[in-house]
């Protein structure tokens, strides 16, 4: 009887490998469409490093190679928009940008309401925004509509990371502070205690 033996081999996966093309089915939609995939910056979010933003956006329009403004007429105004940076792995899709015409672009204009707009930033502090009537997203690499794209268009927005947390300091903080309102405490019964 001919027995054959196994060699056993262990087998270390590199978690880390990209195969190249392995995302590729993601870029199109399902009927074969090239799905367009925007990177998008502002340079007043990067100087004060908003990681966040929480926009009620009301219009949104795209500037030309140039500078002629094209407004997209089927954009559906939402109520509030939370944007978080690419950072995170977040986006969101629209069906409205590639409606704007054949063309090239440079610029995304979010036209916001007069309330509900806010910034967090990196220390992951919020701040309430009303100073923008409208915040420009420049289009990294810009965006070429030739028509023969899917109807979707993925947006990411480049925001700065958030810091991390550091624990350590923040718990050091506790005692730090613990340690103020004990002693102040002890300070003031000794006071009592001589008075007394």
């Amino acid at each position: 009887m001919n027995t054959e033996v196994m060699k056993k081999e262990k087998f270390y996966a590199n978690i880390w490998q990209v195969y190249p093309l392995s995302l590729d089915m993601y870029r199109f939609d399902s009927k074969g469409r090239y799905i367009k995939d925007l990177v998008l910056n502002n340079n007043y979010a990067t100087k004060m490093n908003v990681s966040e933003m929480n926009l009620s956006i009301i219009n949104l329009s795209a500037f030309d190679l140039d500078g002629n403004e094209h407004f997209v007429t089927d954009f559906k105004g939402k109520n509030l928009l939370k944007i978080k940076g690419l950072f995170g792995g977040d986006f969101l899709k629209s069906t409205s940008v590639l409606k704007l015409g054949l063309g090239t672009y440079n610029t995304l204009r979010f036209y916001l309401g007069k309330q509900g707009n806010s910034f967090v930033y990196s220390d992951r502090r919020e701040e309430i925004v009303t100073e923008f009537e409208f915040l420009d997203f420049n289009i990294e690499n810009g965006l070429n509509i030739k028509g023969n794209e899917s109807p979707e268009v993925i947006l990411r927005f480049d925001f700065t990371p958030y810091e991390r947390i550091n624990y350590f300091k923040v718990i050091a903080q506790l005692f730090e502070k613990s340690r103020n309102f004990t002693g102040k405490l002890v300070d003031n019964l000794g006071h009592l205690m001589v008075k007394g």
